[in-house]
């Protein structure tokens, strides 16, 4: 709904900043809360992490458009796995920061309970690290040039580049 009235990179910011809502909410939890409350709190940032996941592979033909009309080349194939390959590589450094993390933090994996290091750790790296991260994706999404006009327009460029050739 909202992507049909609203343009892509402002769907995107209301994605992440409801993402960075159920951040918080993750970070206030206590294992004294009911344990539906978390189910309901992971069920929100799912809702925020689908946009914020979405949007992007939505983007990516846009800007491939644009990348057309100002080269000439139609160039998918170098766009989608320039951006796999910086999905992939932000996904295992992130493996790598949280096991060196939890290494510093006294993680044992094996103990039935973990010392209080080790706890803040894991709330630290599962909640603020990714909403801090998540506020700096918002800031930088924000520059994002192709409108729903701006797009309309490349489009009608390359149709005219068609007609003409």
């Amino acid at each position: 709904w909202l992507a049909r009235h609203l343009d892509k990179k402002t769907v995107f910011i209301v994605g992440v900043v409801w993402w960075i809502g159920a951040q918080g909410f993750i970070y206030a939890g206590s294992p004294d809360w009911p344990r539906w409350t978390m189910f309901a709190v992971a069920g929100l940032a799912g809702i925020g992490y689908a946009v914020a996941d979405l949007m992007p592979w939505a983007m990516l033909p846009d800007v491939i458009d644009e990348d057309e009309l100002a080269t000439g080349e139609r160039r998918e194939g170098l766009y989608t796995g320039t951006f796999t390959l910086l999905r992939k590589m932000g996904g295992a450094t992130a493996v790598l920061m949280v096991g060196i993390a939890l290494d510093v933090a006294r993680y044992d994996g094996t103990a039935t309970s973990q010392p209080e290091s080790a706890v803040t750790a894991i709330r630290i790296m599962m909640a603020l690290v990714p909403a801090l991260l998540l506020v700096v994706t918002a800031w930088m999404a924000r520059r994002y040039p192709l409108s729903r006009e701006a797009h309309r327009a490349v489009l009608d460029g390359l149709r005219e580049r068609e007609r003409a050739a």
